[in-house]
């Protein structure tokens, strides 16, 4: 029951943060790997600015839609700490992570900002203009963030439904949502499934299909899942509507 992966423009850049190819039947899945390396640091530092909050820490920046770099360093503390990173409509970054009482771990991430900010059509809220970055964990430390716009990143385009899409409130999870902390710095998923779209729906509407194609750039890559919501759609519109996709995208 997952329907259909579709994976096109792989490319050397892809392929430099550690790409593991694997094939199933015709169909290619890529795993994009890393997240960064850690490191020991005895300091212990303020908040950040733009950042409030104890458990979760909650920092906002006012920037644009696009992709930018994120540097953070959790820890510092006297006393052992646990943190995990979500971002904009809960979009995993790291899994909840320890560190001894006072060492430091910093990470790096490249993150696709959206608005909406979560599913494109609107579906569970808009979210809120610029960059949201939530640290929880059941004892989260956040001596540091750096934001900054990222230059010329990979970027991983989703096209699907409920089951790929940035659900916005728990228990309700698309894998797009999930997949990211296995991301490199350098490359970001931007997540365009959006609950309740069929192969043919997902083409039509201007916020998804079209609105996605017009950003893709030269050697990104682009995974289509459809099927589950499919079900009325005869074999020939379903092969039709995909051939679309993989053409159109494949011209850019």
């Amino acid at each position: 029951g997952w329907g259909l992966v579709i994976v096109m423009g792989m490319t050397s850049h892809l392929e430099g943060h550690g790409v593991r190819l694997g094939v199933v039947g015709l169909l290619t899945l890529a795993t994009l790997v890393g997240t960064g390396v850690a490191h020991a640091d005895a300091a212990t530092r303020a908040l950040p600015a733009g950042c409030s909050g104890t458990a979760p820490i909650k920092c906002h920046y006012a920037v644009s839609p696009g992709n930018y770099d994120v540097t953070v360093s959790i820890g510092g503390a006297a006393s052992a700490g646990q943190t995990e990173m979500w971002v904009e409509a809960r979009r995993l970054m790291l899994p909840a992570t320890t560190t001894a009482a006072g060492a430091v771990a910093t990470y790096s991430f490249t993150v696709n900002l959206r608005q909406p900010e979560g599913q494109p059509t609107g579906q569970g809220g808009t979210g809120n203009p610029g960059l949201d970055i939530r640290f929880a964990g059941s004892n989260p430390q956040v001596p540091a963030v750096s934001v900054r716009p990222a230059t010329q990143p990979l970027v991983a385009y989703l096209a699907g439904d409920s089951t790929v899409c940035d659900q916005p409130a728990a228990p309700y999870t698309g894998w797009g949502q999930m997949i990211t902390p296995a991301v490199s710095p350098g490359a970001s998923v931007a997540n365009y499934a959006d609950s309740g779209e069929s192969s043919g729906s997902f083409l039509r509407n201007s916020a998804l299909f079209p609105s996605l194609l017009s950003k893709v750039k030269a050697n990104d890559a682009v995974f289509i899942q459809f099927g589950h919501n499919d079900k009325q759609t005869s074999a020939s519109a379903f092969r039709s509507n995909l051939t679309s996709m993989i053409t159109q995208v494949r011209a850019k």
